[in-house]
């Protein structure tokens, strides 16, 4: 009996030791990181940022499926990294007291640089922190002219009706022929001056196009800091391809991939292109199979760097202006986080007819989630900065006779 209650003495200091040793060890390691440990007593270091599911996609959607296989890209940039983890496990003795055991382990990330951008290329690890904001963020945004190029004193009549309405962020075209390169220096350099964020929409047709002139654009705008480059557009309707007929989400990715790693490269952020609410393929289903691909073809470095350009035409409804929640859901289900969102078109159409949604949708925009970075609707103006296309006069808040009553109300919010 003396003998047993010395050993059961003997264990608790060494036991408090081990349990010391175990806790400083593990908080060296798994101290700052993106995660939580788990509710079983091993401690452990998640490969990606844990994300509760909160509405499942339509059984529709979620008969697709897709999950994908672990590897990365740009093999001939990548790096690795082993992170030591610790995991406490106990082991069980004939005397009444717990014996700890620590083993240690460890997990070999991969990493690409894009840029300024070291990002993971084996899983999804999405930082927001990684997508910039203007100072003062409301996220309020409008979508400048239709045109690649305006007359400076367009850009000087209009830049600071964009400040008196508090805009922060702009979406505006750019062509990527040659006269196309310095289009919009002066209008980059007025933002830039007045804190907005430029989103650069490089005005292209879904289809092979010249990977040198797209890089020549992209690394001058990039020394001008601008950062957002949204990739074609809405490649769900005909009209948007080359050839005149919509092509799957693979052909698409075919086109739009080779561009982001140009993108990327000069440490831009490529924006996967927008789809209609009204294409001819469901927008739905169509970001799905985008998904799926990526993840096929372990682009996991192109997930977490890229934004995604959302057209959220319509009401106040998962139709309209929330369609991004639909969006986020299905970026939930395949990747288990939300990629970062901007809502490049928006609106009810007609500029009149769009007010009540617009400021509604405007005021929304305080209480949004962190991934939703910006809403720009359409459209400032028309043939009042050089457009042509009559088919926009009407939509337009800036128009021949002036403002429309939108502009004065968008000025009233705070």
């Amino acid at each position: 009996m003396l003998r047993m209650i010395k050993i059961a003495f003997l264990s608790i200091p060494m036991l408090l030791l081990v349990v010391g040793f175990a806790a400083i060890f593990s908080s060296d390691y798994v101290s700052g990181v993106e995660g939580q440990a788990s509710e079983t007593g091993t401690r452990t270091l998640p490969t990606q940022i844990p994300t509760v599911v909160e509405t499942e996609p339509s059984s529709e959607l979620l008969s697709a499926g897709g999950t994908g296989n672990v590897d990365f890209g740009f093999a001939e940039q990548a790096d690795t990294e082993r992170v030591p983890i610790s995991t406490i496990v106990p082991l069980t003795t004939s005397h009444p007291t717990t014996a700890l055991s620590i083993v240690v382990q460890s997990e070999t990330r991969k990493y690409v640089t894009f840029g300024d951008h070291r990002v993971r290329s084996d899983v999804v690890d999405i930082r927001l922190s990684q997508f910039p904001k203007p100072d003062e963020d409301n996220g309020r945004g409008l979508h400048w002219f239709p045109t690649t190029l305006q007359r400076r004193e367009v850009v000087d009549r209009y830049v600071p009706e964009l400040v008196a309405m508090n805009i922060r962020w702009l979406l505006i075209l750019q062509g990527i022929e040659d006269w196309h390169l310095t289009a919009n220096d002066y209008l980059i350099d007025e933002l830039n001056e007045e804190g907005i964020v430029p989103i650069m929409r490089l005005n292209l047709k879904v289809g092979y196009v010249n990977p040198e002139r797209v890089g020549r654009v992209v690394s001058h705008y990039r020394a001008k800091g601008v950062r957002y480059f949204q990739i074609f557009n809405e490649p769900n309707v005909d009209l948007e391809w080359a050839d005149g007929q919509v092509g799957s989400p693979e052909e698409f990715l075919q086109y739009w991939i080779p561009l982001a790693e140009i993108v990327a490269r000069h440490g831009g952020l490529p924006g996967m292109a927008p789809l209609s609410p009204a294409g001819n393929h469901a927008d739905e289903i169509f970001l799905e199979k985008e998904f799926q691909v990526l993840l096929r073809e372990n682009r996991h470095d192109l997930i977490n760097i890229m934004w995604l350009s959302i057209h959220n035409y319509g009401g106040l409804d998962e139709k309209g202006f929330l369609r991004y929640q639909t969006y986020a859901r299905i970026s939930r289900f395949h990747f288990r986080q939300v990629i970062p969102m901007i809502g490049t078109e928006g609106g009810m159409g007609d500029a009149h007819a769009s007010a009540d949604t617009i400021i509604s949708a405007f005021d929304a925009m305080k209480m949004r989630e962190p991934w939703f970075l910006a809403f720009c609707p359409w459209l400032m103006g028309n043939a009042v900065g050089g457009g042509h296309d009559d088919t926009w006069e009407s939509q337009a808040w800036f128009q021949r006779g002036g403002p429309l009553p939108i502009v004065a109300r968008v000025k009233k919010l705070e």
